[in-house]
């Protein structure tokens, strides 16, 4: 049940970015939750097409969502993470219905479609972290490490112990920065201001050309390019324990490869003056970009609470 509404949601925040970039957020008129007026349209248009079938995904995938969270709670309500998540998740397909109708109430402002697509990547990556503690809780599985044996430390014990710290700060920070950054990308496209600029990295415009919308995407590509910084310096610190931390060494390779995919498609979207296609990697990729910073994090977390429960039960025995 995880599993398929983790895909659910993938699929109802796709809709929602395909009808954001074909300017589809009108098609059903300023109606919600009525669609023109009817509950299914007598005229069926692109536009109505893609937004009818949007709000129909997000009515699917919340009516899911509830159903998985009245079954989670039963089997799992004792694990404390699980509760927080149901509730995020949640939280957040309420928030993306709201602002859905906001959107379409005062005709899509920039600052409310970009709020929008991140409740919708918060809920998505809720679903992400749920998938993973209720499969290693069915699995019983409570290595944070992915090393065989359960070894969560290296033989130095103190440099364990500061690196695991280090790397942690290094990861939890760079989850407020990247969803900073997904809001800037998000404004910048809800605005159109990407479509005065055709040079790569550097914009060529001038600010008589583009004007106020100039220092908005050359800020939106500072951040970007702080971005793959970042993930780099994730890459180099978990490289230094890539044997006794394995997961985290491949999550954050994983968390590079996918920031510079999203390097490469932001140059797509300017090389196709911001094709539709362009757009929808674009958004897709920064989703499991951040999905996958946020796990990383929980695997630190997760390693934080062996720790201590080791320390705890060697106390235990000492006493």
């Amino acid at each position: 049940m995880s599993v398929i509404t983790l895909v659910l949601i993938f699929i109802v925040n796709t809709l929602g970015f395909t009808d954001t970039i074909t300017g589809s957020a009108m098609g059903c008129g300023r109606n919600w939750p009525l669609c023109n007026g009817q509950i299914i349209p007598s005229v069926w248009t692109r536009a109505t097409f893609i937004e009818y079938f949007h709000r129909l995904s997000v009515l699917l995938g919340g009516g899911v969502l509830i159903g998985f969270t009245v079954a989670a709670w039963r089997s799992y309500r004792q694990i404390v993470s699980v509760r927080i998540l149901l509730g995020l998740a949640l939280l957040g397909v309420v928030l993306e219905g709201a602002l859905g109708a906001l959107a379409v109430l005062f005709v899509n402002p920039p600052a409310v479609m970009a709020a929008h697509m991140g409740i919708a990547l918060i809920t998505f990556v809720a679903m992400v972290l749920i998938t993973g503690v209720i499969g290693q809780a069915d699995c019983r599985r409570f290595d944070s490490t992915g090393v065989a044996g359960g070894r969560w430390m290296d033989r130095n014990q103190q440099e364990s112990e500061r690196w695991a710290r280090t790397f942690s700060r290094l990861v939890w920070w760079s989850v407020p920065y990247g969803y900073g950054a997904i809001y800037v990308g998000a404004y910048v496209a809800s605005t159109g201001y990407g479509s005065f600029f055709h040079g790569f990295p550097i914009p060529t415009e001038s600010f008589a050309v583009a004007g106020a919308a100039l220092w908005i995407d050359i800020l939106h590509r500072s951040i970007a390019l702080g971005y793959v910084i970042w993930m780099a310096v994730l890459v180099y610190q978990s490289w230094r324990h890539r044997h006794s931390h394995r997961r985290q060494w491949n999550l954050s390779c994983a968390a590079f490869v996918l920031v510079c995919l999203q390097a490469f498609f932001g140059w797509f979207l300017i090389e196709t003056h911001l094709s539709e296609i362009a757009f929808l990697l674009h958004v897709t990729n920064v989703s499991l970009l951040f999905a996958t910073q946020c796990y990383l994090g929980w695997t630190m977390l997760q390693e934080r609470h062996l720790r201590r429960h080791q320390d705890r039960g060697a106390l235990i025995r000492i006493s």
